[in-house]
């Protein structure tokens, strides 16, 4: 029985000793920073141990993180915990934990964790480094406002500690990205306003052209009307004279009109006798004036025969004078000179009828045309 007690006496002090002599071969090359060599050094003092040895499994995870495996170091660390509840390094690790799980991307884990352990170990020398990994979760999720308030937490209440500058560099870049963030977004502003801007442009020119375009149909069509006017405007004028040429032409031919009358009344009224002289019963000779055509007057100007006022008729003939006898003697004897006279006078007459008449026909075509 002693036996077998001495025997694994020497047994466990061996691996005790071997344990002992891997974890002491790790801190040296973890303290020469060759974590990798440190690694297998810590396992091999975990496997000699049995796989239970608290000191080799603390110091692989420190080891596993200082080589940047992270997933690794983060599974040890929660072995850690799991196994060791009541370690002396149980608040230490509890903090490896939540930075591993920020380093992993746990970001909201490393947050909880990393409250948690402020709250429980409030007096810990790694709470301001704490904050600094719950700054660096909130900093990664762009929750840009609460990350700047756990820096400022860890520079204004902290300022004796080793994630001081880091702090600053942080809140550094917070506040760059915050001036980036507001420029990117009056650019936006500046962008949109300048489309708005443009679209309003592109409209106006639109409405310029299409008023453009009323205009200058409105231009041509003032242009096509004014030529029209003017062109109405000298037939107007031209039938104005054409009007005062003819109504010149009808008060002449009223006046000679009126002059026939009068010469046709006297003619009428005037008595045709011959000397008294012993008559011959040889047969007489009859001079019979043609009737005259007098066309109608347009002016309503009365004649006056005999101081009685008369109005043309609208188509008048002036009929047959009397016949006038003249007694022949019976001897040849020629005209006598108030014969002459009267005869010239009613040829005189007949002409200037017939003249009355041409300028009636005149008239009238000219006011058919």
């Amino acid at each position: 029985m002693k036996t077998k007690f001495v025997i694994l006496y020497v047994l466990c002090s061996t691996t005790f000793l071997w344990a002992n002599a891997y974890i002491t071969e790790g801190l040296e090359r973890y303290a020469q920073g060759d974590y990798s060599s440190s690694v297998l050094s810590f396992q091999k003092a975990i496997d000699a141990s049995g796989g239970v040895n608290e000191e080799a499994q603390y110091w692989l995870t420190m080891a596993l993180a200082s080589d940047k495996r992270y997933s690794a170091a983060l599974t040890e660390a929660k072995r850690f915990l799991a196994v060791y509840p009541k370690s002396s390094r149980h608040a230490d690790m509890q903090y490896q934990k939540g930075r591993l799980e920020c380093s992993t991307g746990e970001y909201e884990a490393s947050i909880s964790t990393l409250y948690d352990f402020i709250q429980t170990y409030p007096n810990n020398t790694s709470v301001a480094s704490a904050y600094f990994w719950i700054g660096e979760s909130l900093y990664n999720t762009s929750r840009l406002a609460e990350a700047r308030t756990l820096f400022s937490v860890v520079v204004l209440d902290y300022p004796n500690s080793a994630k001081v500058e880091a702090a600053k560099y942080k809140l550094a870049l917070i506040d760059r990205a915050s001036t980036q963030e507001e420029l990117l977004r009056l650019l936006k502003l500046s962008n949109d306003e300048t489309i708005r801007l443009s679209q309003e442009l592109e409209k106006l020119k639109a409405q310029v052209t299409q008023s453009q375009n009323i205009v200058q149909t409105k231009i041509v069509s003032n242009e096509n009307d004014t030529a029209r006017i003017a062109e109405l405007e000298r037939a107007l004028i031209d039938e104005r004279r054409k009007t005062t040429e003819l109504y010149d032409k009808i008060t002449l031919l009223q006046m000679k009109n009126d002059e026939l009358s009068t010469m046709i009344a006297n003619f009428a009224s005037a008595t045709y006798t011959t000397p008294s002289e012993p008559a011959v019963t040889t047969p007489t000779e009859s001079i019979i004036t043609p009737p005259v055509i007098i066309e109608p007057v347009v002016s309503g100007t009365t004649n006056t025969t005999n101081d009685e006022p008369t109005t043309p008729p609208t188509s008048s003939v002036v009929e047959p004078q009397p016949q006038v006898q003249v007694q022949q003697q019976t001897t040849a004897q020629e005209p006598s000179a108030e014969e002459l006279k009267r005869r010239e006078a009613l040829e005189l007459l007949l002409k200037k009828a017939q003249m009355l008449q041409d300028m009636y026909d005149e008239v009238l075509n000219e006011t058919e045309n």
